[in-house]
């Protein structure tokens, strides 16, 4: 061996790294087998409930305190167990915590354990990254539950089958936001299970409950004591619909004395959309109404319309216009409420029709009233019975004016009991006028035959008389004659007088003459009263025919052996400084009674107490008011008779 030869060699080096390298490794081992048998040691000594997992979520170790929590053995917790008991998401959650834990970020979250998913229980779970030398990848779980009693317990239950009941979403919240309670309704409505919300905050479900942030602000001022009721427009995240809702939130304490929030909501969508409807109907029932009213105004006659109590419901402008009453007096209000008292006693006659009236019967009445001009009115109501819009029995009715018609309807009647009277009065003009006739042609043939039985007797002068008399009688039937040729002018009223002198004594001898015969037949006398009569100015035919018509009336209306009446006088006349003259031919017959002295100068008509058929045109009096008088010199005025009584 040399000086520079190496003492160890290579082989016996190597031998020695590896044999130092393997004592240093038994020591790490041991060393960090009694640190993990320490650490195992403090886990066991904790009170809680603690496991140690993996990155993928394997139970390393756990401690006494879980396995009295959880009811599961060590052996059935250890390595993959722990996954496999639990429930729902619950593993998928843990593993998604385990990656946010090793990455720095730490929530509290609940996982469902149990053997199976009817008995899974909820835990409340915390994840602390272990961090020490040699350790990776590890996480420390601390599990808590609430330890209650049976009777804790039963209370649960039955505050949970409470609340289930309750159609609306009901939730109990702690003061940090945590969920505790949720009843079924919740669930349904959200779309998630009791897992995925029991001991969540409600910051992590920011896509079942909205916007978290104001969530929490209410949340915060229910926990300072006020109280939440407000409504809302909200989004489902469901159905994607708006929903319209009402929120309630009150603070209040649970069975342990912890201040809690109980929530709920229910949706009122169903009742904004109906009461949109309402509001819909309500407004087009106004404009329907507002429509029908202008309808209603713009007709000429009053329409109404009336319920079952015989309110007013609605009526229109010519309504009002008639009564002159306001729509705030009648609209509400029955007839007795601003109706005249006459109207309203016709109208009781109509009670029963609209207690018993069905749909589509019609009424129709006349009335009769008096406006506040004091006139008769005339008027047509025209009812109809028909349903309203809400179903309810209504009567429409329309009222229509025929005064006009009533008043020419009377007049019609006034006019054809008028011409059925000249009728009537021409049927007798024709019986009267044909002894008219007679009367002369009875002169003419008294005196003939006068003629024939005395001509062998008598003087020549006193036949000379006869046929005089038989000329003048003859000239009083051609003028009778001649009358009736000119009708028309007596039918016109025109009658033209030829004004001359007249010897008013020679026509009153004349008239007498003419009738002497008949005067003699009926023995009837003929007494004169009065002094000189005067010559007057007038028409000496129409006054002769005058004086005649009232000699042929006293006599024809006089009894057997009566007397006639001629009395003849100065007179004082209504017309100052005209000479009037009065002749007066007075018979002692049925006289004429005084409410008939009106009409017994109309045409063709004949006194109710002389119509016989005597005789006599037009009723003897030759269209001569009563009373009349005549007068001397030029101003000649008809002459009448007036009979005792």
């Amino acid at each position: 061996m040399t000086a520079f030869e190496p003492l160890f060699s290579h082989e016996w080096v190597l031998g020695v790294a590896v044999v130092s390298a393997a004592l240093v490794l038994v020591w790490h081992v041991s060393r960090w087998r009694a640190e993990r048998a320490a650490a195992w040691s403090v886990l066991d000594a904790l009170s809680g409930a603690y496991v140690v997992l993996d990155h993928h979520g394997r139970a390393l170790r756990t401690n006494a305190g879980f396995e009295q929590l959880s009811l599961l053995s060590a052996t059935a917790i250890l390595g993959e167990g722990f996954c496999q008991h639990l429930r729902g998401d619950s593993a998928e959650l843990l593993r998604k915590q385990i990656r946010q834990t090793l990455d720095g970020r730490t929530d509290a979250f609940v996982v469902w354990l149990g053997p199976d998913t009817d008995h899974a229980q909820p835990m409340r779970v915390c994840l602390r990254r272990l961090a020490g030398r040699g350790i990776r990848g590890l996480v420390l779980m601390h599990c808590e539950a609430p330890g209650i009693s049976s009777c804790d317990e039963q209370m649960s239950t039955f505050v949970q089958n409470l609340i289930d009941v309750i159609p609306e979403p009901v939730y109990v919240k702690d003061d940090a936001g945590r969920f505790q309670i949720v009843n079924e309704a919740f669930v349904r409505e959200y779309g998630v299970t009791h897992h995925d919300v029991i001991g969540v905050e409600t910051a992590a479900l920011p896509k079942v409950l909205g916007d978290a942030a104001l969530i929490l602000q209410e949340d915060r001022q229910v926990l300072a004591g006020s109280k939440l009721y407000k409504e809302e427009q909200v989004r489902s995240e469901v159905s994607g619909a708006d929903v319209y809702r009402i929120v309630a939130k009150a603070r209040c304490l649970d069975a342990a004395g912890r201040v809690v929030i109980v929530g709920t909501h229910f949706n009122v969508s169903l009742w904004r959309e109906a009461e949109h409807r309402a509001m819909k109907a309500l407004a087009l029932q106004r404009r329907t109404h507002d429509f029908l009213q202008s309808v209603f105004d713009s007709l000429p006659n009053p329409i109404f319309v009336v319920n079952n109590q015989l309110q007013h419901l609605m009526v229109n402008q010519a309504f009002l216009s008639g009564l002159n009453v306001q729509r705030a007096d009648v609209e509400g209000h029955r007839p007795e409420h601003f109706m005249p008292r006459e109207f309203i006693e016709q109208l009781q006659h109509d009670e029963l029709w609209f207690r018993n009236a069905a749909d589509g019967d019609v009424h129709e009445g006349m009335l009769a009233l008096t406006n506040q001009a004091g006139q008769r009115v005339w008027l047509i109501v025209r009812q109809v019975c028909c349903r309203s819009v809400e179903g309810e029995r209504v009567f429409v009715g329309a009222v229509s004016d025929i005064t006009h018609l009533r008043e020419a309807e009377m007049r019609w009647f006034d006019a054809k009991e008028v011409a059925e009277r000249a009728n009537a009065a021409k049927s007798e003009f024709v019986a009267n006028i044909s002894h008219e006739l007679r009367t002369p042609m009875h002169g003419i043939l008294s005196f003939a035959r006068l003629g024939q039985e005395r001509a062998l007797t008598e003087t020549p002068e006193r036949l000379v008389s006869y046929f005089d008399r038989i000329a003048i009688s003859g000239e009083r039937l051609m003028g009778l004659l001649d009358a009736l040729l000119d009708i028309s002018k007596l039918e016109e009223g025109v009658v033209t007088a030829s004004l001359a002198p007249v010897d008013m004594r020679q026509l009153l001898e004349e008239g007498l003459q003419e009738y002497e015969a008949l005067l003699v037949a009926r023995q009837i006398r003929v007494l004169r009263h009065g002094g000189e009569v005067p010559m007057a100015m007038g028409d000496a035919a129409l006054l002769s025919r005058m004086i005649r018509n009232l000699l042929s009336n006293a006599i024809k209306f006089s009894a057997a052996q009566g007397v006639v009446d001629l009395y003849y006088s100065a007179y004082s006349g209504s017309q100052p400084g005209v000479p009037m003259f009065e002749l007066i031919v007075a018979d002692r017959g049925p006289g004429i009674p005084e409410n008939e002295l009106d009409l017994i100068f109309e045409k063709f008509v004949q006194s109710s107490a002389t119509r016989s058929g005597a005789g006599g045109d037009r009723f003897g009096a030759g269209d001569l008011p009563a009373n009349r008088r005549a007068a001397p010199g030029t101003n000649i005025c008809p002459c009448a008779h007036r009979r005792r009584r």
